[in-house]
């Protein structure tokens, strides 16, 4: 469990928000923990990002806890399947070691950034950079997925106002 208040704890400190309780976002790692210690998943908000932490099922001596950078939410059209693909083959090549996308479908589409943290991640300096380069590539992929996803639609409305060149 300290752990997992580890990850938590630096996103509060960087400014992040608790869910949407706010009489955690003053979280210190002490009293608050005690209300929130029995559950499994918690979502972050940090810099337009909404992220969640879990603890997974134990794996011997070694905790191991699953970030999942939430990157886009709910495309219902043909388009976004296309946006998707793209975006996903033009930033795997750049992610950070050892995360991964996932997608999967609820009522739209949903894109993951998903990363494991094991036992030595969890060490303050390593933590530290790997939480900081995760967010910060967040913050990219979803700007690029959403930049993907809306030039079609973009495209289409100039198209049908004769503002298209082509």
């Amino acid at each position: 469990m300290d752990e997992l208040a580890k990850v938590i704890d630096w996103f509060l400190k960087q400014g992040g928000k608790y869910g949407n309780n706010g009489f955690l976002d003053e979280f210190d790692g002490n009293d608050s923990w005690e209300t929130i210690k029995h559950t499994d998943l918690h979502e972050i908000h940090y810099r337009r990002l909404q992220i969640f932490v879990a603890n997974l099922p134990d794996f011997g001596d070694n905790t191991k806890i699953e970030l999942q950078y939430l990157l886009d939410h709910s495309r219902y059209d043909d388009d976004a399947d296309d946006a998707i693909n793209k975006a996903i083959k033009n930033l795997e090549p750049i992610l950070p070691e050892g995360a991964k996308f996932e997608i999967s479908s609820s009522v739209g589409t949903n894109i993951f950034l998903i990363r494991v943290l094991s036992h030595k991640d969890l060490e303050p300096e390593n933590l530290d950079q790997i939480l900081t380069t995760l967010t910060d590539f967040a913050e990219v992929a979803m700007k690029h997925v959403s930049i993907l996803y809306t030039a079609p639609k973009l495209k289409k409305v100039l198209k049908h106002y004769g503002l298209a060149s082509r």
